[in-house]
């Protein structure tokens, strides 16, 4: 992933928690950065996440073909409004494709994370953002996970399945 960056003078890139170490990677020893990525290696604060955050201007996730479970980083990302470059096929990838914020990348292929940067457009996916952001807010998840539950209680489980959509972004 990193090497998409090494040749781009226009990003800076910042990689945080298990991600900062992929710069120890001998791959990229001698890599000429056009701008030197900044890391930030293992478990951050809520302060410095909320940071990192706001400073970024989009978030990249990077999953293993077929990764099939939610990711807490994209949850985050929607929270703060800022647009998703992530690796396919996975779970995450779906969900992203599905509600227009941001762009999906051949697992592991530099190039192809290049070209979806290149793809991605920052104001097409405001709205999609604020959209997501409302869907999956705490208050619409708590909610939902109510409802599931009601549902579940009394045995109508064909209604418990439009909550999983929720509960289970």
């Amino acid at each position: 992933m990193a090497k998409a960056f090494a040749g781009r003078n226009d990003w800076q890139l910042l990689l945080v928690g298990e991600m900062a170490e992929v710069l120890a990677d001998p791959d990229l020893e001698g890599t000429a950065w056009a701008v030197p990525p900044v890391a930030l290696g293992g478990i951050v604060s809520d302060e410095i996440r909320s940071l990192v955050f706001s400073a970024a201007d989009l978030v990249i996730l990077s999953f293993r073909p077929g990764f099939d479970r939610n990711s807490g980083t994209l949850m985050d990302a929607i929270s703060f409004g800022k647009p998703v470059v992530v690796s396919g096929p996975s779970y995450p990838a779906d969900l992203v494709s599905e509600l227009g914020i941001g762009s999906v990348y051949a697992s592991e292929d530099p190039y192809e994370l290049g070209k979806a940067l290149d793809a991605l457009t920052l104001t097409t996916t405001s709205g999609a953002l604020a959209d997501a952001r409302q869907r999956f807010s705490n208050s619409a998840i708590a909610r939902a996970h109510f409802e599931l539950l009601v549902d579940l209680a009394n045995d109508n489980e064909d209604a418990a399945g439009q909550w999983l959509t929720i509960v289970r972004p």
